[in-house]
Order: C-alpha cells, then sequence, then structure tokens
C-alpha cells in the first residue's frame, strides 16, 4: 500500500487522528475540540500532527493559539463528512430497526388457538400496549415450526415432538381432548364418554394433518374394531357445526369446546384420556422481543385461568 507520497507500506488512517481532525473542523480550534473530545488540549493537537504527517498534507495553518485550515483540510473533510454522515444513517436505520421490532408482534399458531382463545389474549395484550402492530397467522404445526424457525414469526403455538436445532422450545401445560355430542342423543346424558361407546355411532374426526387425529384414532379403533370415520374435517370447529346439526359425535381439543355457544352441543370428558399437547416456539438465535415476551407471559395467565 502506498501513501499520497508514493512510499510504501502506509499504514491505515487512525480514526482517533480522524476525529481530532473532524473536531478541529468543526469547532474552530484544538482547545474547543479537546473539550468535545474530553481530552486535552496537546493530546488534540498531537493527534492531528500525526494525521498530518500520515497523510503527508499540511491541514492547519497555525499562529499562536489560531489555526485555519488550508484548502487540503477543506478537501479532506468533505470526504470525512460523508463518513460520519454514512455511520449516522446506519445507526438511525439500526435503530428504526430495532424500534419496529418493539413496535410489532407476529404470532403463528394452530387454528384450534386462532378461534377464540388467542384473540381474547391479544386483546388484554393490546389493551396494555395499544402501539404494537399484530399480525396473528393460523398453520399446522410443522408448518409453524418452519415459519419461526426461519424467524418469519416472533413466537409459535404448536406441537414439535422433538428437539429443533432452529428453535427454542418451552411446553406448555397439558390439557386434554374432549368429546361433544348433539344434546339430544342418548349418549350425551353420560357423564363421561369412553371411546367403546362410540362403536356404531358417526364420528367427525379431525384431518390427517393433526397429532391429535392420530391419538383419537388409534383409541376408537383399540375399542372398536373396524372404526371408521364418517367425516374428517380440517378444522375443530368445523366438526362442532356437524355436531351441532345431528351428523354424529365428535373428539376435539379444550381450546375449541371451551369456545362453544351453541346450545344443541354438551362436551363431556372423554375417556381413555387424550392428552392435547403444544409448546411455545421461538427461534434459536436472536433475542426474544418484549412483545413476544409479554404476550406469551398472558398467554399462560389465561391458560391457568381457564384450565386450571
Amino acid at each position: 500500500m502506498k501513501d499520497a507520497r508514493g512510499r510504501e507500506g502506509a499504514r491505515p488512517v487512525n480514526p482517533r487522528q480522524i476525529e481530532a481532525f473532524r473536531s478541529v473542523m468543526v469547532t474552530g480550534g484544538m482547545t474547543a475540540a479537546s473539550g468535545v473530545m474530553c481530552i486535552s488540549q496537546p493530546a488534540v493537537s498531537r493527534l492531528v500532527r500525526d494525521l498530518e504527517a500520515d497523510l503527508g498534507l499540511l491541514l492547519f495553518q497555525r499562529k499562536g493559539n489560531l489555526v485555519t485550515p488550508t484548502e487540503d483540510a477543506m478537501i479532506i473533510f468533505r470526504e470525512v463528512e460523508r463518513f460520519f454522515f454514512g455511520s449516522d444513517q446506519v445507526r438511525e436505520t439500526a435503530a428504526a430497526i430495532l424500534n419496529s421490532r418493539e413496535q410489532r408482534l407476529r404470532v403463528a399458531a394452530m387454528p384450534s388457538l386462532v378461534q377464540g382463545f388467542i384473540p381474547r389474549v391479544l386483546k388484554d395484550f393490546l389493551s396494555r400496549d395499544p402501539e404494537i402492530d399484530v399480525f396473528l397467522h393460523s398453520d399446522t404445526s410443522v408448518a409453524i415450526a418452519d415459519l419461526v424457525a426461519k424467524r418469519q414469526y416472533d413466537v409459535g403455538f404448536a406441537y414439535v415432538a422433538a428437539d429443533h436445532p432452529l428453535l427454542d422450545i418451552h411446553p406448555l401445560p397439558d390439557t386434554e381432548a374432549v368429546s361433544i355430542l348433539h344434546r339430544d342423543m342418548p349418549l350425551a346424558a353420560a357423564e363421561e364418554i369412553h371411546a367403546s361407546d362410540l362403536d356404531r355411532i358417526p364420528v367427525i374426526v379431525l384431518g390427517p394433518s393433526s397429532l391429535l387425529h392420530m391419538e383419537i384414532l388409534s383409541e376408537l379403533r383399540s375399542a372398536c374394531p373396524g372404526f371408521q370415520p364418517r367425516v374428517q374435517v380440517r378444522y375443530p370447529w368445523s366438526a362442532c357445526t356437524m355436531v351441532a346439526e345431528g351428523m354424529g359425535a365428535a373428539i376435539i381439543d379444550p381450546f375449541t369446546a371451551h369456545e362453544i355457544v351453541d346450545e344443541r352441543i354438551v362436551c363431556r370428558p372423554f375417556r381413555p384420556r387424550i392428552k392435547f399437547t403444544f409448546s411455545t416456539l421461538f427461534p434459536s438465535t436472536g433475542v426474544l422481543t418484549g412483545p413476544a415476551r409479554a404476550f406469551v407471559d398472558l398467554f399462560r395467565q389465561a391458560m391457568e385461568r381457564e384450565f386450571g
């Protein structure tokens, strides 16, 4: 590398020297610059002289305590200002990014949570901080895990069977699946519904993308040889609508059951117990945002309040 005079091996410009030069240019003197930089006046003078020596340029005419920038100094100053302006822009941009992260919340959750439970938690959340923008997305557990791992969402609520290298997984308390029936069905008078009770009764089951679907089918086929579901649906509230219309019974998650307001439907514990298990998912890299942390805290409190 060559310097301005063509000498070999010139070292890079010292950032502290540049800072001293800029301070002198902006304040108009060595003494004023020392106050801005919180160092002594001789230290500022030394930094400026070292810069002049490194560049091979005279930057200031000195007369006593007075310094006057040369034409070369004005040219160098314009380049220095571009650098400092760019640095300020980088800081402002970074601050804007951080601020936007603190002012938004992106949530991905299983359909059963999105129907009513999460919206109620969001209502509480937004009442505490109405300035935050929220985006709520519903998807399968597999898709949610992928979206959160890619940092497209701040937090996910889904079932993940094992450790995931790109996710920070925090299991939530287990709840239990429940059976729902039309109130006019004779079986609705029972205190509990056993899998064997559903033999020869039309059963509406959740679609194959659900872990709950697999566990329900396993129990029903074990208790009722030859069992085949009458209807399969993707979303649990579709099953609720069909039960309300007298099309059969269903076994659904407790969150959807908790939202039922149709008087034609009754809910009963299902036996054997089928756990409804899921977790909060966060990206394994990066810092958890304040809104995401606050929302998860409210979600846990709501679970304890509504499900014990």
